[in-house]
């Protein structure tokens, strides 16, 4: 589905619109004056900031850790899940590049390549 279909910015809208009337009708925003309501919203943007941080920065690495310690508990060998990670992303890109320039299964190479650069 293709993002500018008017179904799904229907459906963004939507989901917008429930996320602000949630906010809205949640927090204590219509009780407070318009300082503690400035004052609140930026606590709360704030901790929404720090967060995203923690979930985009903090939790992958984190999580590395305790996989190379769970492995190293379990087995007694050191292993890098970034290079693991590495090498796992290397292969699968150029088996990717790879295989859309190899020859068929049967295929003579040299006449092939003959074929190329025959005039």
């Amino acid at each position: 589905m293709q993002i500018d279909s008017p179904h799904m910015m229907s459906r963004i809208k939507t989901y917008a619109s429930k996320i602000y009337y949630f906010y809205k009708y949640n927090t204590p925003l219509g009780v407070l004056s318009l300082d503690e309501a400035i004052a609140f919203n930026f606590v709360a943007f704030c901790s929404m900031v720090l967060m995203l941080y923690w979930i985009v920065a903090v939790l992958p690495a984190l999580s590395m850790r305790v996989i190379e310690a769970t492995y190293y508990y379990l087995t007694g060998n050191r292993i890098s899940v970034g290079v693991l990670a590495l090498v796992y992303f290397s292969r699968k890109l150029f088996w990717h590049a790879s295989s859309h320039s190899m020859p068929q299964h049967g295929t003579n190479i040299t006449r092939m390549g003959r074929q190329q650069f025959a005039l």
